[in-house]
């Protein structure tokens, strides 16, 4: 009986999400349907979306992070971040559109970006000569910081990006978006692999708490 109850349950979620809307942790709950087949996955995206606040703070959590739901195992979690990576490239291409033609017009893309997620994240964009949206690159604020990211990887992403301008945005926790001393040495660092490879380093920009600071337009960006 169990059994049957569980099974119309999801039966009906599918439905509604197909005609009709679902809440957030509806959204979740029916993404791990596929993941966790026998599991009863109702309560545990109430769990994440109570711990995260939203779809977007669930899928920028790390992967250790998600573990710590219960419920949520390593491949729930691999999931989980599979579905952001998706999520990434369709807006890579989906707004390759995108021209940036003024200080403006960038911090409102990384508004738009991270939103109000929590997740330490630092986003490089290859501008094209146009200064259009050739693609993303995403990184993690500790890998630039504690250098497991190296400058000789970052040129080579550049370089295989065939990056002719270059934009670079951070999210922080925390909501104040003024930049710290973490932020002017990222820049910095940015500046020189920029000036090294002949790109014109175009601006950095801090984020937090869905706020948008950038670094040119204040007239903080000389290096």
């Amino acid at each position: 009986m169990k059994k049957q109850t569980h099974s119309g349950h999801r039966k009906r979620l599918r439905e509604r999400f197909l005609h009709e809307s679902v809440y957030d942790h509806e959204l979740l709950e029916l993404a791990l349907f596929y993941v966790r087949p026998l599991v009863n996955t109702n309560s545990i995206a109430h769990e994440l979306i109570e711990k995260f606040k939203n779809i977007s703070g669930v899928l920028n959590a790390d992967i250790d992070e998600l573990q710590t739901v219960e419920g949520i195992g390593l491949e729930s979690a691999l999931y989980l971040k599979i579905l952001l990576e998706g999520v990434r490239r369709y807006l890579d291409t989906s707004q390759k559109n995108e021209i940036f033609t003024s200080y403006a017009v960038i911090e409102d893309y990384f508004r738009s970006y991270f939103g109000n997620t929590s997740s330490e994240i630092c986003v490089l964009m290859t501008v094209g000569a146009s200064l259009e949206l050739l693609g993303t690159v995403t990184l993690t604020n500790e890998q630039i910081a504690t250098g497991r990211i190296t400058r000789r990887e970052l040129v080579g992403m550049l370089l295989k990006n065939k990056t002719y301008r270059l934009i670079v945005g951070v999210n922080h926790a925390e909501s104040c978006t003024f930049p710290k001393q973490y932020d002017f040495m990222t820049a910095k660092m940015f500046a020189e692999v920029s000036e090294m490879l002949g790109i014109d380093f175009l601006d950095f920009v801090v984020c937090g708490g869905g706020n948008a600071y950038s670094m040119h337009k204040h007239g903080a960006f000389s290096f």
